[in-house]
Parts: structure tokens; C-alpha cells; sequence
């Protein structure tokens, strides 16, 4: 009886340890905004995740675009320049913050648990907050984006970290499967 417990226990302790990595976004459908605060908003749409591509994309001004792409576990906001002539971006005092919700993990359910800074070609710290299945950048004040050589993207790059849902009960379908076993060998011992 005493190793039956014994294996229960450990089969407990196993159905919580072994997790598997948290899944990809790729194929989900996720929701995105990109807008200057008080101002004009970039995008507002919904897009499939994909490996290819850039996912949101703004469709004005004339010399640059505002983008966001995600892959299976990275983000990245940018500027692509479109005039040549274009040497930085004056804001004078507005801040730009996208919001992306509903991000869903394709193969194993997950849950976001934090940002981590990959690179920042523009050389100023964002604001960065989440929520289980969203996650909100913010520049916050800022008066300009500077633009260093020919055909320069200035991106700002993310992993999401994620940690994986648990299936409710598991450990608890173990220990009574083996309850269960164990009685009905004891059953077949003693009849």
C-alpha cells in the first residue's frame, strides 16, 4: 500500500512538472491598433499570424509606413521609408502605442507572462504592460526617429514569454486511475 502511494504522489508531482513549451502564434487570428496618441490611427484590423509578412501595416503617409509583425513568439514594431530624402520622423510631443489582443496560441494553450526587449534600433525606451492573451507598447513622449543609412527600418523587436495553461485535473484523473488500479488488484489478492 505504502508503494502505492508512494506512486501516486510521484505521478502527481509529475502531471504538474512535466509541462510542455508553450506553443507558437502561428495561424491564429489576432486583433491589432496602431495609432499616434490623440491622433491618427495607423491600423485597426484583424490578421492570420504567418511566417511571412508583416501582419499590420499602415496604409499612409506618403514617405513612411507604421508596421507590426509577429512570428511564432517575437514582435516587432517598425518604419519602413518610403522616400529616400527622409531623414527622421518629428513627433513633437505626441507618442505612438499599439495594441494587439486575442493572441491565442495555435498548438498548446498559453498564457503570456511577460515582454523581453530583443533590440531597439530607436535608442529610447518603450512602455510595455500584458494581460493573459494581450499585450499594449507604448512610446510614451517622444519628438522624433532618427533614420541612419539607405533603406533603414527602424524596429523595436519582443519575445512574448508564455507559459502553458494547465489541463484542469490531470494530476487528479492519476491519482484515482491509480486508486483505482490498486484496488482492484488488492480485490484480486484477497478473493
Amino acid at each position: 500500500m505504502r508503494s502505492i502511494l508512494i506512486a501516486s504522489i510521484a505521478a502527481l508531482g509529475l502531471s504538474v512538472v512535466a509541462v510542455p513549451a508553450a506553443g507558437g502564434l502561428i495561424g491564429d487570428t489576432i486583433h491589432g491598433v496602431g495609432a499616434e496618441v490623440g491622433g491618427e490611427t495607423f491600423f485597426d484590423a484583424d490578421a492570420v499570424v504567418s511566417d511571412s509578412g508583416r501582419e499590420f501595416i499602415s496604409s499612409f503617409p506618403d514617405d513612411y509606413r507604421v508596421f507590426a509583425d509577429f512570428d511564432a513568439d517575437t514582435v516587432t514594431v517598425g518604419i519602413i521609408r518610403l522616400d529616400p530624402h527622409l531623414i527622421g520622423l518629428y513627433f513633437w510631443g505626441t507618442g505612438w502605442r499599439f495594441d494587439f489582443t486575442d493572441l491565442d496560441w495555435v498548438d498548446i494553450p498559453s498564457e503570456i507572462t511577460g515582454l523581453t526587449l530583443l533590440s531597439n534600433d530607436w535608442d529610447r525606451p518603450w512602455s510595455t504592460s500584458f494581460t493573459d492573451d494581450s499585450i499594449t507598447l507604448d512610446t510614451g513622449f517622444m519628438n522624433g526617429v532618427g533614420f541612419d543609412g539607405e533603406g533603414d527600418i527602424p524596429v523595436v523587436t519582443w519575445r512574448i514569454e508564455t507559459m502553458p495553461v494547465p489541463l484542469p485535473g490531470v494530476g487528479l484523473l492519476v491519482v484515482v486511475g491509480v486508486g483505482i488500479v490498486s484496488l482492484m488488484k488488492r480485490k484480486t489478492l484477497f478473493s
